[in-house]
């Protein structure tokens, strides 16, 4: 873990670093600030994980750098050194979440306690928010399932929340192109994230024993189309493209119908066996009932530039 270190004496400073052994306690220095604005900028540029920071500064106050600090997003830990024992600081401190105050002269056992508890109490918050992140995506998986089912209850949503929110959507189904091949199916994915710059418009998800893509916005439909006229439609023997048959369902205007194109790409899949030698590609407008879309191929807006 970072920790960073503010007093205005720059002996006090000298001190701090040798008080403790700071890497058999899991730290390292990362800097120093000498007064409240340079604390401030340090702690904004190195996001340290602990400030150990003297209560009284030029320029701005321990309690001033804390507050602005804070209100800027930072969310490490504070221990407040003071060569006063004035409660009226303590007071203030702890408004804005500081757990530790200490007084000078610096009791070296109280530092060495009040820094391994914000280090378990950082370790704490950090497994807590893994553990949210991962049921939050275990949940959005599941929710992108029954949208892909028809099966969610769409008036609870929220499609922003969910990162949903888009003009138009499109699902594509990938799988090996020779089914007798052991292989690991080449992560289509992966390429089009990479095709769409990594912006968020697209999802990966596996459903009913299906590799599944669910592509969003007019960027990631104009990226696929590319990919599909230039690399996928006749790709080159031998290119991880090559190795990959892929269907497409049409594209649809609200999260209320995914489904649809879902089960456009699923019914094309079952079809692979009837398709031409070396079709890499099924797509939407080979079903009855987009026949009539087959005199205006598919635009989703313009391009923002070509596939490098």
């Amino acid at each position: 873990m970072k920790l960073l270190i503010a007093d205005d004496e720059i002996d006090v400073r000298e001190g701090l670093r040798y008080i403790l052994d700071w890497s058999e306690l899991g730290f390292y220095i990362c800097g120093e600030g000498k007064n409240g604005e340079d604390t401030l900028e340090q702690i904004l540029i190195t996001q340290p994980d602990v400030v150990l920071m003297d209560i009284h500064m030029p320029k701005l106050s321990g309690l001033e750098v804390i507050r602005q600090a804070i209100e800027q997003g930072f969310n490490g830990k504070f221990i407040i050194l003071s060569g006063y024992s004035d409660f009226s600081y303590a007071q203030e401190a702890i408004k804005f979440g500081v757990t530790s105050y200490l007084t000078k002269p610096i009791d070296e056992d109280e530092l060495e306690k009040a820094v391994l508890e914000a280090r378990n109490a950082l370790t704490s918050e950090q497994d807590a928010q893994k553990k949210l992140i991962h049921y939050r995506s275990k949940a959005r998986d599941s929710i992108l399932q029954d949208i892909l089912l028809n099966k969610a209850s769409y008036a609870y949503l929220d499609y922003h929340d969910i990162m949903l929110e888009s003009s138009v959507y499109q699902v594509v189904i990938y799988t090996n192109y020779n089914q007798e091949s052991f292989r690991t199916t080449w992560d289509f994915a992966d390429i089009l994230r990479l095709a769409n710059k990594n912006h968020n418009s697209l999802d990966y998800i596996r459903l009913e024993n299906l590799n599944i893509i669910l592509l969003k916005g007019t960027f990631a439909l104009n990226r696929f189309q590319e990919l599909l006229s230039r690399y996928i439609s006749q790709p080159q023997k031998g290119s991880p493209l090559d190795s990959l048959f892929l269907t497409y369902g049409c594209p649809v205007y609200s999260v209320e119908q995914i489904h649809n194109s879902y089960e456009d790409a699923k019914v094309l899949m079952k079809r692979r066996f009837f398709c031409n030698f070396n079709q890499h590609v099924l797509g939407y407008i080979e079903l009855p009932e987009h026949q009539q879309d087959l005199s205006s191929p598919p635009s989703f807006g313009s391009v923002e530039s070509p596939i490098p």
